[in-house]
């Protein structure tokens, strides 16, 4: 919700598959950004963040996230 808040947009994949199957489809459909939201980033209140084109970017919390999807839709405009 907040990310939509912040005119991102979002799919969610709710389906009962492998994690790595899910990373694969997703980088076969050049999806930038994936977030992975888990039980132990539910309990550390963060995101583990995966780019197409970096890989694993880690771990960030959900301002940082934000800040870093805004800084990227400038680059990718200009």
């Amino acid at each position: 919700k907040i990310l939509m808040d912040e005119s991102i947009r979002v799919d969610i994949d709710f389906r009962d598959e492998k994690l790595g199957y899910k990373i694969r489809k997703s980088q076969l459909e050049k999806i930038p950004f994936m977030v992975i939201l888990g039980d132990k980033e539910m309990e550390e209140k963060t995101l583990s963040i995966r780019s197409r084109t970096q890989g694993d970017l880690g771990t960030s919390d959900l301002e940082s996230f934000i800040q870093l999807l805004k800084k990227e839709n400038t680059l990718n405009s200009n």
